[in-house]
């Protein structure tokens, strides 16, 4: 019998199946019960469908706000940093057999200029806003 009835609820909407579940005097306890188990199965589904669609939307307004509060400036200082670490990178790759660096010092006066431009770069950035 609960077959029969799901077979013939199962294409229902959410709210003819409470309308059913709500008029115990016309309906069979197991239509009803069988009307309440596709209630609850529908919203668990739609529960889900939504949560994911949050999520998607939730991802693209993160994206918009990145994009929206992302300044030229910002780019500018990492591409003009990148090029002063590449450049010093090289003029110490030029002098590193004429003063016999090693190669951890290397690294070291590497590290300490891309500090220093990362510094310089955060102070510009303060001063004009």
């Amino acid at each position: 019998m609960k077959k029969l009835y799901y077979r013939k609820f199962k294409n229902k909407s959410i709210y003819d199946l409470e309308d059913i579940s709500k008029n115990t005097t016309i309906y069979d306890p197991i239509a009803i019960d069988v009307a309440l188990e596709l209630i609850h199965k529908k919203k668990i589904e739609y529960k889900i469908q939504t949560e994911s669609d949050d999520n998607a939307g939730m991802m693209l307004k993160e994206v918009k706000a990145f994009l929206s509060n992302y300044s030229w400036r910002e780019l500018l200082s990492y591409c003009v940093s990148l090029t002063m670490i590449l450049s010093i990178q090289t003029a110490v790759s030029f002098y590193q057999h004429e003063y016999s660096l090693s190669t951890t010092r290397t690294l070291f006066l590497l590290l300490i200029s891309g500090i220093v431009i990362n510094h310089i770069l955060y102070f510009i950035r303060l001063y004009h806003g």
